[in-house]
């Protein structure tokens, strides 16, 4: 039953994620559409008909207006959505600690009567003391295990959902959108889905060509929900340059490899007045 529920929790992360990749994705598209609409429109201004052709703007930006009212409805439900896999793991492990308990406290009794009755037997007090060094008992095995379960219980009881994380992807050739869809589904707030891939893109643009099914390591880190640029990169170990030399143990060239590895800067942010 808690398992399901767990699965079902995590579920709803990867539905909600999913969910911001494709409307983030249809915002893109509106606002292509906008764009073209508002050039259409001022042809039409110039020859006096503009009505049609400004309804038509009008109609587009309130689309892209709602997509991004919608989309931060979709953030609110993941959040959500990240929450309640807390709990389902919260209600998962405390069922797993209530049967290691028992069994603990279970043999733990068992112990205590033989160790009595051993002591009856040969009329002296005996202790039960595991061999040092040597593996622990199997008592000792369920309170070390009983007091881990217990912690990890009290921090995600306590700890506020991560507002920071990173993601990392190993010999992968995922494309941005892929990749945003790996980090939404990180029980944390995330960047933005349309962060994330512009920040990819600009990775790409850095290496003045496309990634491609070239393998690549991924790497991205963010604090509040904002992508940390400077510890952020992709690696592509086709794209490193030779550094000059070669190897005694292969014969080939060695390897630049920073020069295959890409962190473009941070967009500056501007300000309309």
């Amino acid at each position: 039953m808690f398992q399901k529920s767990v699965e079902q929790a995590a579920a709803e992360i990867a539905k909600y994620a999913a969910k911001e990749i494709e409307l983030t994705s249809r915002k893109e598209v509106k606002i292509a559409e906008v764009a073209s609409a508002e050039a259409a429109a001022g042809g039409a201004y110039l020859d006096g008909n503009p009505g049609e052709h400004l309804d038509r703007v009008l109609r587009l930006q309130a689309e892209v207006r709602a997509i991004g009212m919608a989309i931060e409805t979709c953030r609110a439900r993941r959040v959500d959505a990240v929450r309640a896999k807390r709990e389902a793991d919260i209600a998962a492990l405390r069922k797993r600690l209530d049967g290691m308990e028992k069994e603990r406290d279970t043999l733990a009794a068992k112990v205590q009567k033989h160790t009595r009755d051993l002591g009856e037997l040969m009329g002296i007090e005996v202790a039960v003391v595991a061999a040092m060094p040597g593996p622990l008992s199997r008592l000792q095995q369920l309170q070390v295990q009983t007091d881990g379960m217990g912690g990890n219980i009290d921090r995600l009881q306590t700890e506020p959902v991560p507002s920071g994380s990173t993601a990392d992807l190993t010999d992968t050739t995922a494309t941005s959108a892929e990749f945003a869809l790996a980090v939404l589904k990180t029980e944390a707030l995330c960047p933005t889905a349309e962060a994330i891939q512009q920040w990819y893109m600009d990775c790409e643009r850095a290496a003045g060509q496309p990634f491609g099914d070239h393998q690549r390591r991924i790497y991205l880190v963010w604090a509040n929900g904002e992508i940390d640029y400077a510890k952020s990169y992709i690696s592509v170990f086709d794209f490193c340059r030779p550094s000059g030399g070669l190897s005694i143990y292969t014969g080939k060239a060695y390897l630049d490899l920073g020069s295959g590895t890409f962190r473009p800067r941070k967009p500056v942010e501007t300000v309309r007045a």
